[in-house]
């Protein structure tokens, strides 16, 4: 039985998240939710869009970028695609199983809530270098869930 249920997002890095979406929405994407937190190093903004049945979210500021252990690696910082998401059952066993196999850990694994849902996530690294995201999701950003979600992003490291 596979642990995978599919490809749930492509996250990108751009300069300006909100212009891009902009740009994307021109062409027919569907903007779901935006995400901004402020930091130490100026607002991280997440715009979260569909596009052709695609989840994708454009991002000034990678979650596994800031220097967290394990240290940041200089490719992180540049713009343009910068990992997949899958879509998993059980993320603690699958992101196990991955470092088990090779894959290293970018970033603490977490659990978090922010304007597209409540998910656990694993932050890895390919033996070949491949950067990926495990997502096990909790909670649907449905009308439900948008009545209780403050706007404000939370996360705690977990596993």
């Amino acid at each position: 039985m596979s642990l995978v249920r599919g490809l749930w997002a492509v996250g990108s890095k751009v300069a300006d998240p909100l212009a891009e979406a902009a740009f994307f929405e021109a062409m027919g994407a569907i903007r779901k939710s935006v995400d901004r937190r402020a930091g130490p190093d100026g607002e991280s903004i997440v715009v979260f869009m569909t596009l052709g049945g695609v989840n994708f979210h454009l991002t000034n500021r990678l979650r596994y970028e800031n220097g967290d252990p394990p240290p940041a690696d200089a490719r992180f910082g540049r713009l343009g695609l910068a990992h997949f998401v899958l879509d998993v059952t059980d993320m603690m066993r699958l992101a196990d199983r991955a470092v088990g196999l090779g894959a290293t850990e970018i970033h603490p694994r977490l659990h978090l809530t922010a304007a597209h849902g409540e998910m656990k996530a694993a932050f890895l690294r390919s033996p070949g270098g491949i950067l990926f995201q495990l997502v096990e999701r909790l909670r649907e950003a449905d009308e439900d869930f948008a009545r209780t979600y403050g706007g404000v992003p939370t996360e705690r490291i977990i596993g």
